[in-house]
C-alpha cells in the first residue's frame, strides 16, 4: 500500500479490512527491514507483491514519491499481467498519469474509512476479479446502515452529554450488522470517547472490537491510548510494546508508545524516560518524515530535555509540512491545528501560536481530554522556553472552555 502520512487513519482502516480478509499487507512503517533504505525496501516489497493499492488525495498530489510508485505499478503490470493494483481516491483530486486500464475507486463520501460497494470494488480489483452481484446488493444495504450509524456516533460525541456517552457505550452490546462487519464504527466511537475525556468507556468498546476483530491494528492502538489516558501506563506499554515487537513502526503506534514514556517521566521524574520518549518520536519522524504529529512531539521533547536548538530545527521542518495546509490553520482538524500552533510556539511566534490554539479549542470545545493534553504540553514548553508570565497566562486563557 502506497500512501502519504496525512491519510494514515484512513489507510489503517483499510489495512485492518485487508488483514481480516486474509491478505498479507506491506506498509513501509510496519515491516521496514533493518539496514535497508526506505526506497529499497518499498521497491523490493512491491516487486514481491501480487497486487497493490495506491491511496490518492489532494494531500498526496504534491508527493513525487507517490507518483513514482504509481508509475512503477504500471510498469510492473506491463511485465506481469497477473499483477493487479487499485487507486483509492479519497476526495475530488484528479489522478495524473492514468492509463486506460487503471482501476480507480472513489471514497470521497467515506472519510472515516473504506466500506460498502466501494470497498468491495477495491478488494475484487486487487485480485482482478469481477464483483459478485449478490454481494453488491447486500453491501449497498449495509453501507446505508453504516453511514447512518457513523453520523449518530459523530453527533453523540459532539453533544458529549451523559446520555450521549451511554448511547456510545451501548454499541458494545448491539447486534447491529454494521458493528460486526468492520471495526470502523467501534473505533470511531472509542476515539471520540477518548477525545471527550471518557477513556474508561472507550476501553469497553475497544475490548469488544479487539475480541471481534483480533487481526485489526487500530483497536489495539486505541486500547493503548485509552489505558494511557487512564494513567494505567504499565498496561498501555504492554499493549504498545507488543505491537512494536511485531514490527509495527507506524507513527500512530510509535507516537502513543512514546507518550507513555513521557507519562512515566512525569510520574517518576527520571530523565531517562523522557529521553526514551524523545527517541521514539524521533524514530517515527525519521521513518515517516511527512508526519507532522510525531515530528512536533520529537521537537517538544527535545526542548523539555534542554536541547532548544535541536527542538527549533525540528519544529522548522514541521512548520514547512503544515503551514500551507488549510485544516492546520482553520481549526477543522484539531490535532493538525494544535501541531501548527506548537511549532509556532517553539519558533518564538507566540501570538500566532496562541491564536491557533484558541481556534482549535473553539472548534472542538467538547474534546476535554485532547484539550487538556495539548494545554499541558504547551505550558510545559512555556517553562522550558522561559516565556514570560503574561505569555503563559495568555496560553492558559487560550485553552479555557468556561470563560464567562
Amino acid at each position: 500500500m502506497s500512501y502519504r502520512s496525512v491519510n494514515r487513519s484512513w489507510v489503517l482502516a483499510l489495512y485492518d479490512v485487508l488483514r481480516s480478509q486474509g491478505f498479507d499487507v506491506f506498509l513501509d512503517q510496519f515491516v521496514l527491514q533493518v539496514g535497508m533504505s526506505l526506497s529499497d525496501s518499498l521497491r523490493d516489497n512491491l516487486r514481491a507483491s501480487a497486487g497493490a493499492v495506491l491511496v490518492w488525495s489532494r494531500a498526496a498530489a504534491d508527493s513525487e514519491w507517490v507518483q513514482a510508485e504509481l508509475k512503477q505499478m504500471q510498469r510492473l503490470r506491463e511485465k506481469n499481467p497477473r499483477f493487479q493494483y487499485v487507486i483509492a481516491v479519497l476526495d475530488d483530486a484528479e489522478v495524473p498519469f492514468l492509463e486506460q486500464d487503471d482501476k480507480v475507486v472513489r471514497f470521497a463520501e467515506q472519510p472515516e474509512g473504506p466500506r460498502g460497494r466501494e470497498l468491495l470494488e477495491l478488494l475484487y480489483g486487487a485480485i482482478g476479479k469481477p464483483l459478485p452481484p449478490d454481494a453488491v446488493r447486500w453491501l449497498t444495504t449495509l453501507e446505508e446502515r453504516t453511514r447512518d450509524l457513523l453520523v449518530t456516533i459523530q453527533s453523540d460525541a459532539e453533544r458529549a452529554t451523559e446520555d450521549a456517552v451511554q448511547s456510545l457505550v451501548a454499541l458494545a452490546e448491539s447486534s447491529e450488522p454494521a458493528l460486526h462487519a468492520t471495526p470502523l464504527p467501534l473505533c470511531l466511537a472509542a476515539e471520540r470517547l477518548i477525545g471527550i475525556d471518557r477513556p474508561a468507556e472507550a476501553l469497553t468498546l475497544l475490548q469488544t472490537a479487539c475480541a471481534r476483530f483480533p487481526k485489526a491494528l487500530r483497536p489495539q492502538q486505541l486500547c493503548g491510548l485509552a489505558l494511557r489516558r487512564l494513567e494505567r501506563v504499565d498496561e498501555a506499554q504492554q499493549v504498545l510494546g507488543r505491537l512494536y515487537e511485531r514490527g509495527h513502526r507506524d507513527p500512530e503506534t510509535l507516537g502513543i508508545w512514546a507518550a507513555t514514556w513521557a507519562q512515566r517521566y512525569a510520574r517518576e521524574k527520571r530523565r531517562i524516560h523522557l529521553e526514551r520518549s524523545q527517541l521514539l518520536y524521533q524514530e517515527a519522524f525519521a521513518l515517516t518524515p511527512s508526519d507532522s504529529y510525531v515530528g512536533i512531539n520529537a521537537a517538544s521533547k527535545s526542548a523539555l530535555l534542554g536541547n532548544v536548538d535541536e527542538a527549533r530545527r525540528t519544529a522548522a521542518q514541521v512548520l514547512e509540512l503544515v503551514k500551507t495546509v488549510r485544516t492546520a490553520a482553520d481549526g477543522s482538524d484539531y490535532w493538525l491545528t494544535a501541531t501548527h500552533a506548537e511549532a509556532r510556539l517553539l519558533l518564538d511566534e507566540d501570538k500566532t501560536a496562541i491564536r491557533l490554539y484558541r481556534t482549535a479549542v473553539v472548534k472542538h470545545s467538547a474534546r476535554a481530554g485532547d484539550i487538556a493534553s495539548t494545554r499541558d504540553q504547551a505550558l510545559a514548553l512555556a517553562g522550558a522556553l522561559a516565556l514570560p508570565e503574561e505569555t503563559r497566562q495568555a496560553l492558559r486563557e487560550a485553552f479555557s472552555t468556561d470563560q464567562p
